[in-house]
């Protein structure tokens, strides 16, 4: 999307962290992230069925379990000089808040995407400093500590989390689109166009994306989310868990194709 992104994490000494950090470098500044001996890469296998949909998934990401505050300390002048931050609740809980806080103490915007339901519960009970959190059903249930039975259910949920100190909130629903709900005041519920979709692995993933590309072009939040919305509808046409034809042009002509 003509951003400049860093990746800031750690691989094992193996032929896929090799593969992923030399895959990536192309795109992406790597220098930050780590490689660690006798460990294995974190990874993430999917089963879908033959409407593209998963059936199930296994992840192993005990890799960074061995993550501690220092490997971020060292690595914080990334952070400082960061427009937004991004990170997953795959790191330690002592790691995540200690992003959080100090984000928050520099005024440097943050994004949390819990990654999973068990994984939110590591985050601290403190979230002010978060500029966004997005999150699924089960993980806003979980953050927020109740059920999400309703579409009502979805802004409470929402309010909840924000009362941590969150900025914005954004809870996804699936095929049936996305809530979102800020302390200025903006809530809303988007339906996303009906689309064939080839695969779903990676559609949250560019929600989150576009979102944050929409976040660093000034856009407001409702827009923010429309865009996410369109940059995940081009990867759930793609077999790809990236889309090979997304850029920020293809991006704007999904944008405006559907949204306008």
């Amino acid at each position: 999307l003509g951003c400049d992104a860093s990746l800031m994490t750690a691989v094992g000494d193996d032929a896929e962290g090799s593969w992923l950090l030399g895959y990536t470098k192309d795109f992406v500044d790597i220098s930050p992230s780590q490689t660690l001996p006798n460990t294995a890469t974190g990874t993430y296998t999917a089963v879908l069925d033959h409407d593209g949909e998963m059936t199930v998934a296994f992840a192993d990401m005990a890799l960074y379990d061995s993550i501690d505050s220092e490997f971020i300390e060292k690595r914080w002048g990334y952070i400082a000089s960061a427009e937004i931050v991004l990170l997953d609740t795959n790191f330690p809980a002592e790691v995540l808040k200690k992003t959080i806080s100090r984000c928050y103490e520099e005024s440097v915007p943050l994004c949390i995407t819990p990654v999973s339901s068990p994984k939110v519960k590591k985050l601290p009970e403190n979230l002010m400093g978060v500029t966004w959190l997005i999150a699924n059903h089960d993980e806003a249930e979980t953050l927020s500590g109740m059920k999400i039975n309703s579409d009502g259910d979805f802004f409470k949920a929402a309010e909840k989390i924000m009362k941590k100190g969150v900025e914005k909130v954004v809870i996804t629903r699936g095929d049936k689109g996305l809530i979102f709900y800020t302390k200025e005041g903006e809530a809303g519920v988007l339906l996303p166009p009906k689309i064939k979709v080839q695969d779903v692995t990676g559609a949250g993933d560019s929600l989150v994306a576009g979102i944050l590309y929409a976040h660093l072009k000034g856009l407001n939040t409702e827009n923010a989310c429309k865009i996410g919305i369109a940059c995940s509808m081009l990867t759930l046409q793609s077999e790809e868990t990236v889309s090979p034809i997304l850029n920020n042009v293809r991006l704007q002509e999904t944008f405006q194709q559907n949204f306008s």
